[in-house]
């Protein structure tokens, strides 16, 4: 399941709340993953960088769940960042931050 299915955020493409907040960058190679894109959304918001995610990331339901980090198809091996949106090398797990 990815981010946005769990968290019915409604940025996917197509979703209700496109108009309103745009696509998110998380979609549709990083929805496993969410916690290491910029910009997607979070108790309402936007977040902004990877590093001023930290403790929002850390009290998400989808990030403590079982489908965060689950194999799926992730941006480096399936298509170049798009821009905008900054390289992410590889998958951030829980914890990541150190």
């Amino acid at each position: 399941m990815n981010c946005w299915e769990f968290m019915q955020c409604g940025r996917e493409a197509g979703g209700g709340r496109v108009l309103e907040l745009g696509v998110c960058p998380a979609y549709p190679y990083n929805g496993h993953s969410c916690a290491g894109v910029a910009g997607t959304l979070c108790g309402g918001n936007i977040d902004g960088s990877i590093g001023q995610k930290h403790a929002g990331c850390r009290a998400c339901g989808f990030f403590a769940s079982e489908h965060y980090g689950v194999a799926g198809i992730t941006r480096d091996a399936a298509a170049p960042p798009r821009p905008g949106t900054g390289a992410w090398p590889r998958r951030c797990r829980p914890g990541w931050w150190g």
